[in-house]
């Protein structure tokens, strides 16, 4: 046989032996995410059985709405035979406030880090 034949049937095998590194490299693409994934689950599991006890009590807000005053709080009522009219576009100048009673209690001997969205006023 030729030297050519010999050459023509390496170069064949280099490139099916590149694809199956290529396929190769693929599958343990998918089977890392697929660890990842897995992993991130059990860690996601245990940091919830270790969650801390905490009770949140959200208390109903008193009606009627009370009116922001320009500097924030205190809130004054809204005046007397007031029409409610909040138009899409005029930046709070109708801002309504809502004052509830909120009460978290944490039931374990480790620290809790709460999260809220709007104003917070302690008492």
């Amino acid at each position: 046989m030729s030297e050519t034949f010999w050459v023509a049937l390496g170069s064949i095998g280099t490139t099916l032996a590149f694809g199956g590194v290529v396929w190769q490299g693929y599958l343990t693409r998918g089977a890392l995410r697929v660890s990842q994934l897995m992993t991130a689950d059990a860690i996601r599991s245990r940091l919830d059985s270790q969650a801390p006890g905490v009770t949140l009590k959200l208390s109903p807000p008193p009606w009627d709405p009370l009116a922001a005053t320009n500097m924030g709080m205190p809130c004054n009522p809204w005046p007397n035979g007031h029409t409610w009219h909040f138009p899409a576009k005029q930046d709070g100048a109708n801002r309504l406030v809502l004052q509830q009673v909120l009460v978290l209690e944490n039931l374990s001997d480790r620290r809790v880090q709460a999260r809220f969205d709007g104003d917070l006023v302690g008492r």
